[in-house]
């Protein structure tokens, strides 16, 4: 990984079309970094890094994994999120086991409240947000009016909106959903923080 330190991110749609953006920005950084523009030029080794070794000789048409060979190595136990924060620290959290919370968000608003037509006309044109616009590096802009986001969910262009809940429009958004039981209260960044690697 660039500058000897891993990275690790996760990305969480429910949008198939805005996971294929990601996925397609995930492998144009990789094609850049192999110096291989077509991933069925990639060798086992290098799609490994990407897809694990999971599913190196099972890849649709286009390289990538397909869904059944995904489903085939997923072997990461699903649990109802109603677990309490304490219960939770004790089973998973302190013997450090991996493990997906399912249905936390089956009853919040915002998976009602949160589409594109509904969130652009939900705020100010005015109002400013954190936001990146388009593709370039990574660097997030503070103040970008509302009207330029809406503009880009209308039409569906690239955008991030990130870390703006301070703001008294933004604030609404806090409405929408809850943290769930098994995590409200705690720092999930405690260790990065330690360490000095939150960002």
């Amino acid at each position: 990984v660039r500058g000897g330190v891993d990275e690790w991110r996760s990305y969480v749609s429910t949008d198939p079309g805005r996971s294929q953006h990601i996925q397609d920005y995930i492998l144009d950084d990789v094609d850049m970094e192999l110096g291989k523009h077509n991933i069925g030029d990639w060798t086992h080794a290098e799609r490994a890094r990407l897809f694990g070794t999971c599913c190196n000789e099972k890849t649709d048409h286009g390289g990538y994994p397909s869904i059944n060979a995904v489903a085939e190595a997923d072997s990461l136990p699903r649990i109802a999120c109603n677990l309490t924060r304490q219960a939770f620290y004790e089973q998973y959290e302190i013997p450090r086991r991996p493990v997906m919370l399912t249905g936390c968000a089956d009853t919040w608003p915002a998976m009602t409240e949160w589409t594109y037509d509904k969130l652009a006309a939900r705020f100010s044109n005015s109002s400013h947000w954190r936001a990146r616009i388009g593709d370039g590096p990574e660097n997030y802009q503070n103040g970008v009016e509302w009207r330029e986001i809406a503009h880009r969910m209308k039409n569906d262009l690239r955008f991030y909106v990130f870390d703006q809940l301070e703001d008294e429009e933004a604030k609404t958004l806090k409405n929408d959903y809850e943290i769930p039981d098994p995590i409200k209260g705690a720092d999930l960044y405690a260790e990065m923080k330690k360490r000095g690697l939150f960002f």
